[in-house]
């Protein structure tokens, strides 16, 4: 189930960003491979946000999907994974991701080099979101 969390590099830089959603787990930073479930999240109707918590030792680790319907909700960036096929691989389905920007006409940001994976896409298309939020706040 880990693989269903962001990392915590990219947690901490979403916290940064202004990322304060509900989440299910949570990290320290003391261990930041290690997951902690809010046990009482489903009574607590998901009130473990980085405001609530300790965050100079904890921080909220999202998953996926929440990151990325933050990023469509609040910065109009659209993205997906999709599976392609590279002829004359010894596996031929790779991932790739895809980024769109509504905000800017016509903005399609890709990556041509495929992954093995579906959650390396994920993780390298987060990287890119993260990148792109960045530079428009210029942190």
């Amino acid at each position: 189930m880990q693989h269903l969390f962001v990392p915590y590099q990219e947690a901490y830089e979403l916290k940064q960003l202004g990322f304060d959603e509900p989440c299910l787990g949570f990290s320290s930073s003391i261990h930041p491979e290690k997951i902690d479930l809010d046990n009482n999240c489903f009574l607590s109707f998901y009130k473990l946000t980085n405001k609530n918590i300790d965050s100079d030792v904890f921080i909220t680790r999202p998953t996926y999907q929440q990151v990325f319907d933050w990023f469509r909700e609040k910065h109009s960036l659209y993205s997906y994974i999709e599976p392609v096929i590279v002829e004359h691989a010894v596996s031929p389905i790779k991932f790739d991701y895809v980024i769109l920007e509504l905000d800017i006409e016509n903005e399609i940001i890709f990556d041509t080099l495929p992954f093995h994976s579906n959650q390396e896409a994920q993780l390298a298309c987060l990287q890119k979101l993260i990148e792109i939020v960045k530079t428009k706040i210029n942190i």
